[in-house]
């Protein structure tokens, strides 16, 4: 990405980020919004397209809807497997089974080490925000930095958490 490319980035989301929040909100659970912006921002950067972006807005929208259509029908599959294991299984026992507490152990021990591996100001708005709840405005006047500087500690504590406990890039879902 090009300094450009990155100055008209800042910019959208300055300029942007609470209305495409709303946007987000009226189509979907509130909890999941605020990430699917991130992902839509970051889907942005990310993005190489063979000519120039005429409408980044338009485009950012776009990445949007089509995060929610995506995030929609991932639920749904879901919702629709647990509904068929439901049916199929007379008697469920709620305890977990050994091997998915050992795997999510192993997990929490993976994102606790990837979180160690982090640049100390990048852990700190990663814990204020996934764990501390504060929203981007709140961390940002907390630790006096801008708002585009929270998304990009944000972005990139993200895509190391996800590589180092999925062995994968965050733009995969």
């Amino acid at each position: 990405m090009t300094r450009r490319q990155h100055t008209i980035l800042e910019q959208l989301y300055r300029d942007n980020a609470d209305s495409l929040l709303g946007f987000v909100n009226r189509r979907m659970d509130v909890q999941d919004a605020e990430d699917l912006v991130q992902n839509a921002f970051l889907r942005m950067a990310e993005a190489v397209p063979e000519r120039p972006i005429e409408n980044p807005l338009g485009y950012l929208y776009r990445i949007s809807a089509n995060l929610i259509v995506d995030h929609l029908r991932h639920r749904q599959r879901r919702f629709d497997f647990a509904a068929l294991e439901d049916d199929a299984l007379e008697v469920h026992d709620p305890a977990p089974d050994m091997e998915a507490m050992v795997f999510s152990r192993q997990q929490i021990d993976l994102l606790k080490q990837a979180l160690r591996e982090l640049p100390p100001r990048c852990r700190e708005v990663f814990i204020l925000h996934k764990f501390r709840h504060l929203s981007y405005a709140e961390i940002a006047a907390r630790l006096q930095i801008s708002e585009s500087t929270v998304v990009k500690q944000m972005i990139k504590a993200r895509a190391h958490c996800k590589r180092q406990v999925y062995g994968k890039e965050e733009k995969e879902e």
